[in-house]
């Protein structure tokens, strides 16, 4: 089963270094996994609207309102990483609409309940497609590299390994929503229909 453990080796192994059981156990190969994995995490998560990790909501009116303006607010969920564009009916290819982001609240003229979509920061191993599995293993290396091994060669090879990893991580996520989006066009219906 793929974990957090299970991921912080690949970054390890990708070192050169000693592989861990426990996140929590005392060597410093945990304690500096443990230490930069989430904010690994958020860094990718937030780089590019991953499939996997796009979220739908309701959100209701806030009681607590703007101190002036004409503007609804709505407080955003708190595993919301990063917001995606609003549109009128939620959808990412709809109308798109003005909004603003002011701490944890959207602003924005739309009524309730307010459609959005959203990177969640609650992405765990397990629902990573291969390519941004491996993509978050080799950031995390970029991330141990100098801590454990103080080399800068080390640093900037793990580096350009992640550097290739996230193109393909980009292309294989793009592919998988190419695939959905597809519409059956009039050359697909004449294709269609002169196999027939």
């Amino acid at each position: 089963m793929t974990s957090k453990v299970a991921l912080c080796n690949d970054a390890l192994l990708l070192l050169g270094d000693k592989i861990i059981t426990d996140l929590n156990e005392n060597t410093p190969q945990a304690r500096a996994c443990k230490t930069v994995y989430d904010g690994a995490l958020r860094t990718l998560l937030v780089s590019w609207p991953w499939g996997c990790a796009i979220r739908r909501a309701l959100l209701p009116q806030s009681a607590e309102q703007s101190a002036f303006g004409t503007s609804n607010a709505y407080l955003r969920l708190p595993d919301d990483l990063k917001l995606l564009p609003l549109t009128e009916n939620g959808e990412r290819d709809g109308e798109p609409v003005p909004y603003s982001i002011e701490g944890r609240f959207v602003h924005t003229t739309l009524e309730a309940p307010l459609r959005v979509r959203y990177i969640t920061s609650l992405l765990e191993p397990v629902d990573m497609p291969p390519a941004l599995y491996d993509c978050l293993a080799a950031l995390l290396a970029v991330r141990l590299s100098e801590k454990l091994t103080g080399s800068k060669n080390k640093l900037n090879s793990m580096n350009a390994i992640y550097q290739q990893r996230m193109r393909e991580a980009v292309m294989a996520d793009s592919f998988e929503r190419s695939a959905e989006e597809i519409e059956v066009g009039s050359w697909l219906e004449a294709r269609h229909a002169s196999q027939n």
